[in-house]
């Protein structure tokens, strides 16, 4: 039995290369691809008053989704036409001359 069982160790090593490999390909074809949850602190559009939100933004940097928001209750049930997105996003957009001058109401933090 000496030897004998030196094959599967062999197997074994292959597919735990053959799996590293696919985990490494997957993270680079995926790299990039993914959203992230960002938190702003908004003016509201529908009442003018400042709101802290947590908003989606995609692949391209577009805030596209309000998940969260201080003026509901709970915070997580979003329930409004997120016109804020708007505010936002046209803040993104503008070049830093633009942002002087612009009347958008979105404040950084």
């Amino acid at each position: 039995m000496e030897g004998g069982a030196h094959w599967t160790l062999l197997v074994m090593i292959g597919f735990g290369a053959l799996w590293l490999v696919a985990l490494v390909a997957y993270g680079l074809v995926f790299a990039g691809r993914g959203t992230a949850f960002v938190r702003r602190k908004l003016v509201c559009p529908a009442n003018g008053e400042q709101v802290d939100c947590g908003l989606h933004r995609d692949t391209n940097g577009r805030f596209t989704e309000v998940r969260t928001c201080s003026r509901f209750s709970p915070a997580s049930f979003v329930d409004c036409a997120q016109g804020c997105l708007r505010d936002a996003n046209a803040r993104a957009d503008a070049s830093p001359s633009d942002r002087r001058t612009s009347k958008v109401t979105a404040l950084e933090t």
